[in-house]
């Protein structure tokens, strides 16, 4: 009776401990991947001058760099303005430094970025929000561009 017990003890509680894992790991969705480039619709609001030429550059489409939760967004490759941003859930956000794309140079306010991903669509999409310099805010969505790697499972 005691070898039953000891086998009970030293093989029962941990196959009881991988089953458990399992259901619990089994709720869990994998890390969205946005990484690629991405096109823009843009709905642009009546604005100056300044601010149609940030809408301008906007909305010509930017390209993601991501690394697990944290990502990065270029503009059509430049390095000037770099929103760096992190993913939480379907949530999506980013700020850039001081920058502003109708003069190329620093500015008193950053850029910044809120969007919702939709996790149905195929290929992704991103819907949102840029906030840029003195200016009303941009609504976009965008779709990804995406290649065989660049793609989840919705559940």
């Amino acid at each position: 009776m005691k070898k039953v017990g000891n086998y009970l003890m030293l093989v029962g509680l941990p196959v009881l401990g991988v089953l458990g894992v399992l259901r619990l790991g089994d709720r869990l969705l994998p890390m969205m991947c946005i990484q690629g480039p991405w096109t823009m619709e843009v709905s642009k609001p009546t604005a100056s001058s300044s601010c149609q030429e940030q809408f301008q550059q906007a909305e010509r489409g930017f390209s993601i760099s991501q690394s697990g939760p944290q990502f990065s967004v270029s503009f059509n490759g430049e390095t000037k303005a770099v929103l760096y941003g992190q993913i939480q859930d379907t949530e999506v956000s980013a700020t850039a430094p001081e920058f502003s794309f109708a003069t190329n140079e620093n500015s008193s306010q950053p850029i910044q970025l809120r969007a919702t991903i939709d996790r149905q669509s195929n290929p992704a999409r991103l819907w949102g929000v840029f906030s840029f310099n003195n200016c009303p805010d941009l609504r976009f969505v965008a779709t990804q561009q995406a290649g065989p790697e660049m793609r989840w499972e919705a559940r």
